[in-house]
């Protein structure tokens, strides 16, 4: 009994390695590894609710926008199933995010005072390094010949390597300069910003048959709060920035890229 129990587990063990192989045989190239490019679209949320919409006499209104920046970096993934696999990025991606400040004027305000009521802005801009780990589902199956339509959801790590909190006054000809603290030097981030922030992504994409070429669209949601939330960094932030809210402020960006699978030349 004990014998045949063992033939039996060697048996399974053997018809799923079968399995496996075929599985793998029938994909002419499971893995994948390439480059890409593209553009993202990038804005801070929650940064407009840092800010008192009330200084002494004075009604404030913000207005937070995004900004565009460079995305790309490299890509590697394996499909150990025809629909499903993993994938692994290391990226470089510009995020931030602009912020305008104006006057809150009564709805009887002369023209002239809504004319010369022109916004403040001040914008924060970052270099990170980005790491999505993500499960790759392969709807109409991964066969290089037919094409190979990806969905793509996973997490992110996000290491800010440099920060710079800039601003310009009245008047669209106006550049932006370094935010300056109490002491009149650059704002230090290393006081505000946290280390590493966390995010989840979802994505498509489409690799052409044939060709390596794969266009992608993936949007990316962070999950972490930018900025240290100690009572010395919000103190830090009160006395330079003005901001005065412990509100969570979260990088969100979208992407659109166009890359190449080097795995197709060796097919």
């Amino acid at each position: 009994t004990y014998i045949m129990k063992i033939n039996k587990i060697v048996l399974a063990l053997g018809g799923a390695l079968v399995f496996f192989a075929t599985t793998l045989n029938a994909q002419e190239q499971p893995w994948s590894f390439g480059v890409k490019a593209g553009a993202s679209m990038s804005w801070l949320r929650g940064l407009d609710e840092l800010y008192p919409a009330k200084v002494g006499e004075d009604n404030f209104d913000y207005k937070a926008s995004g900004r565009t920046h460079f995305a790309g970096g490299l890509t590697a993934g394996y499909a150990f199933h025809e629909n499903v696999g993993v994938g692994l990025e290391v990226l470089y991606a510009g995020l931030g995010g602009e912020l305008a400040t104006s006057n809150k004027l009564p709805d009887n305000a002369s023209d002239d005072a809504k004319k010369a009521n022109k916004p403040k802005a001040s914008r924060i801009h970052s270099h990170n390094v980005v790491i999505p780990v993500m499960v790759k589902l392969f709807p109409m199956g991964c066969d290089p010949d037919e094409g190979i339509l990806t969905v793509d959801l996973g997490f992110q790590a996000v290491w800010p390597l440099g920060v710079a909190f800039e601003k310009k006054g009245n008047g669209d000809k106006d550049k932006f300069e370094a935010l300056k603290d109490t002491s009149g030097n650059k704002i230090d981030e290393s006081k505000i910003v946290n280390l590493l922030t966390m995010g989840a992504i979802a994505g498509i994409s489409y690799e052409f048959p044939e060709l390596g070429l794969t266009l992608e669209g993936r949007y990316h949601f962070g999950l972490g709060n930018l900025f240290k939330d100690d009572v010395d960094a919000k103190t830090y932030r009160k006395n330079n920035l003005g901001s005065v809210d412990s509100k969570n402020v979260q990088d969100n960006y979208a992407t659109v890229s166009l890359g190449y699978n080097f795995a197709r030349l060796l097919m």
